[in-house]
């Protein structure tokens, strides 16, 4: 299964890339990256990523 774990590894970087460049929200990265946000916000902050995401940018993606 390395090639399905390169392939996920991948995957999940370029979501991180595409949020760090403020391409897309962290949900969406979240989505691209086929994890929960929370999962995901964990995977970003592991790759150094510090964020500066606030309740506030909660709120207004649940809307």
């Amino acid at each position: 299964m390395i090639v399905f774990d390169s392939m996920e590894l991948f995957r999940r970087e370029k979501a991180l890339q595409k949020y760090s460049s403020g391409k897309i929200s962290i949900s969406e990265a979240a989505k691209h990256a086929g994890m929960n946000l929370w999962e995901f916000e964990g995977f970003a902050v592991a790759h150094g990523f510090k964020s500066s995401y606030s309740i506030e940018d909660l709120e207004r993606e649940l809307k």
